[in-house]
């Protein structure tokens, strides 16, 4: 949710100062893993929440950007 809050807390500075939105997600929004069904299910949410916002903001000159790293290892 705090994706979600923020952007709306965000939305009127960055039509103002026509800013880019850059949203850190996971390849496993869209190919699930094994074991992992919460992070899919977020990273899905995610995926989806940046999709609609990217439709909705479009036209007031604001980019939605998505990363997906591909693997990110703890050492």
């Amino acid at each position: 949710m705090g994706a979600l809050y923020y952007n709306k807390m965000a939305v009127k500075s960055l039509i103002e100062w026509r800013g880019i939105v850059l949203v850190t997600s996971s390849h496993a929004g869209y190919a699930s893993l094994l074991g992992r069904t919460g992070f899919s299910a977020s990273k899905c949410s995610l995926d989806g929440l940046s999709e609609s916002l990217r439709a909705g903001v479009k036209d007031m000159g604001i980019h939605v950007l998505m990363l997906w790293p591909a693997v990110t290892i703890k050492r």
